[in-house]
């Protein structure tokens, strides 16, 4: 008599587990290059944006300012009247307030000097009551806004260096920008911790 309990045979086995590998190891390439993909379209975005924001200042002759924050990046004028910076308003959304990927970090570094964000505190001041109370009444009033990097209407801008930082990825890159006008992306090194 012959057993009706057949069950797999070891190859039968041996070639579904090589084919879940292999799917399984394209799945998570897949993934992870698409991480990739899009930490790498958000620092061109960054560099183009940067070069058009250049030529805008050039050709509708104002001073035009970038605030770099840690996630983020928004463009300011310089409002001649006032004598202040004031948002960048425009009809293009290119020049809208931007938040970064979750996950990228960005840092400036201004002609060598470091910016300060994210960095350690190195002071602490003990504030009284009477300068306390102070800064409660400025309270009301807006901050003043202070751009990191400068557009001249002549084209020129500040020494900088922004670095975007995508750890989860281990990728890094920096955009650098000279007196000259000229905007480079470039990979970078890993940051020293």
């Amino acid at each position: 008599m012959r057993n009706k309990n057949r069950g797999f045979t070891l190859i039968e086995i041996l070639v579904v587990i090589t084919i879940i590998s292999i799917v399984s190891g394209i799945i998570v390439f897949s993934i992870g290059d698409t991480r990739s993909r899009e930490f790498d379209r958000e620092t061109r975005r960054l560099q183009t944006v940067l070069q058009m924001a250049s030529q805008e200042a050039v050709m509708q002759y104002q001073q035009l300012g970038v605030i770099i924050e840690p996630d983020g990046y928004q463009f300011v004028r310089l409002d001649e009247e006032q004598e202040k910076w004031v948002p960048f308003s425009s009809d293009d959304a290119t020049f809208r307030n931007h938040k970064v990927m979750e996950g990228v970090t960005l840092e400036v570094s201004l002609d060598g000097m470091d910016s300060g964000l994210g960095s350690d505190i190195e002071e602490l001041t003990l504030i009284d009551d009477e300068e306390l109370d102070r800064f409660d009444d400025d309270e009301d009033e807006e901050v003043a806004l202070q751009p990191q990097i400068y557009m001249l209407s002549s084209g020129e801008l500040n020494d900088f260096i922004i670095y975007l930082d995508f750890d989860e990825i281990n990728e890094h890159f920096m955009i650098t920008g000279n007196l000259a006008g000229a905007i480079k992306l470039e990979r970078a090194d890993a940051p020293e911790e």
